[in-house]
């Protein structure tokens, strides 16, 4: 009798094995998760100075695989959203605009400044002495706005711009072509802190700033949520002036804490704010980036985003050295490819890259 217990659970797992094998010969292969697409996109890195050119950097290769020479000094570059365009505002002359990857010349436009191609390729701004608005197909003047503003995005779908004006943030309706609204942010207790960078989310319903509290060494990136005029959250900052951007999917915003034109260091650290909970989810280091070698990393600057949202490639900022590139993986939130150049033969200005996928 004290056997029957062990018979019935051996009968009933032989009997559990039978059924389980039965089921397998029976049900059809479980679909398998298709592999992610290759990321394989373009950056173009404007050389200043004695090294006028752009090299290219691809995110398939992880490498620079072209050389583009140029006879013309780097004041600004954009590149058109669907990557057929070079733009690119040259000393003395204006916007040369350029067919890609043959870089012909296409036509040259008077004048030139800061220069942002918009998300969808609808529009170019060029900011100098006056704000200029032009159609992103045939580069034709839409209408300007004779102020002196700071460098600001296009929201996500083109709908507006934002910019920086008499330390206020200028929004201004495209499909209207005039001023929406300016905002004039004031601390609780009425101070207005130093604008120094705008980046709206992507339905512009939190607006991302840069601003500084006194001096350059108090800053903070802040969130303000216009419809409420409340800040969300504040992260301490160097005395960063690098761009803060929104990667295409809307999903995070990137700003780099390096140094200033006048050579005063951040922290060097990069940071990653999801849009959805605004907090910030990564903060790595490009200065401690650099493994065996005499180089332990380097400054962080300029920053631009592949448009599926993959990758992200970091230039040097004031601190250098200026012949090191990084490429950040957005959902691992490291460095997946560091490029150490010698300075004799790459100085890198700024990363750009286009906006739509292929």
């Amino acid at each position: 009798m004290k056997h029957k217990p062990l018979i019935w659970t051996a009968l009933i797992l032989v009997a559990f094995l039978f059924c389980f094998l039965s089921c397998c010969n029976d049900c059809p292969t479980c679909p398998q998760p298709k592999p992610k697409p290759v990321s394989d996109y373009d950056f173009y890195l404007a050389n200043p100075g004695d090294y006028n050119g752009f090299h290219v950097y691809n995110t398939k290769q992880m490498e620079l695989t072209r050389f583009y020479p140029s006879q013309h000094q780097c004041r600004g570059v954009a590149i058109s959203a669907d990557g057929s365009k070079l733009l690119l505002v040259a000393g003395g002359i204006g916007l040369i605009v350029y067919s890609l990857p043959e870089m012909d010349s296409l036509m040259t436009i008077s004048p030139g400044g800061v220069i942002i191609a918009s998300n969808t390729g609808a529009y170019v701004a060029i900011m100098t002495d006056s704000l200029i608005f032009l159609d992103g197909t045939t580069f034709n003047v839409l209408f300007v706005d004779t102020v002196s503003v700071g460098y600001g995005p296009f929201l996500l779908d083109d709908s507006k711009f934002y910019c920086i004006h008499n330390n206020k943030i200028r929004i201004y309706d495209m499909a209207s072509r005039s001023v929406e609204s300016e905002i004039a942010y004031r601390t609780p207790g009425g101070y207005s802190p130093g604008i120094v960078r705008v980046q709206p989310n992507a339905d512009g319903s939190v607006i991302y700033m840069l601003a500084q509290y006194g001096s350059i060494f108090d800053a903070y990136l802040i969130s303000y949520y216009p419809a409420r005029d409340s800040v969300g959250m504040g992260y301490k900052m160097g005395p960063s002036e690098a761009p803060v951007v929104l990667t295409p999917d809307g999903k995070q915003i990137i700003a780099t804490d390096g140094g200033t034109p006048s050579e005063y260091l951040g922290s060097g650290n990069i940071i990653f704010i999801d849009t959805e909970i605004d907090r910030p989810i990564a903060v790595i280091s490009a200065k401690l980036s650099i493994v065996g070698d005499s180089i332990t990393g380097f400054d962080p600057g300029g920053v631009a985003v592949t448009p599926d949202s993959r990758y992200a490639l970091v230039t040097p900022g004031a601190g250098g050295p200026c012949s090191v590139i990084g490429l950040i993986d957005l959902d691992m939130h490291k460095f997946v490819d560091i490029e150490i150049h010698s300075p004799d033969s790459v100085c890198v200005l700024g990363p750009w890259c286009q906006k739509l996928i292929k």
